[in-house]
């Protein structure tokens, strides 16, 4: 994986994401292209309370569920999973009702 993609991926799982981009655009460099040059070491350094993957697909599954207000077959759909991989997802993370 490229370290700009790893650097966003990084950026992304974190919590508090609009002091951490305020910081890339003010400390970091611009290429020619307009594109950021992150140093991804730094910006990880910032990012206080990295969520494991289990979380982040845990709160992935609960922001599905909220956005199809409980429809596990249209949050399946959203999620690109089958309806029985969530359920047993649901099972694993305890979700159920």
């Amino acid at each position: 994986m490229a370290q700009r993609t790893r650097g966003i991926l990084q950026i992304e799982a974190c919590g508090d994401v609009v002091p951490v981009v305020q910081n890339v655009l003010e400390n970091d460099e611009v290429s020619g292209s307009g594109d950021v040059v992150v140093d991804t070491a730094s910006s990880v350094a910032e990012v206080r309370d990295v969520l494991t993957l289990e979380d982040l697909e845990r709160k992935h599954i609960k922001a599905a569920l909220e956005a199809s207000h409980g429809n596990r077959s249209d949050a399946a759909r959203m999620l690109g999973i089958s309806e029985r991989n969530l359920y047993r997802k649901l099972n694993d993370y305890r979700l159920l009702p």
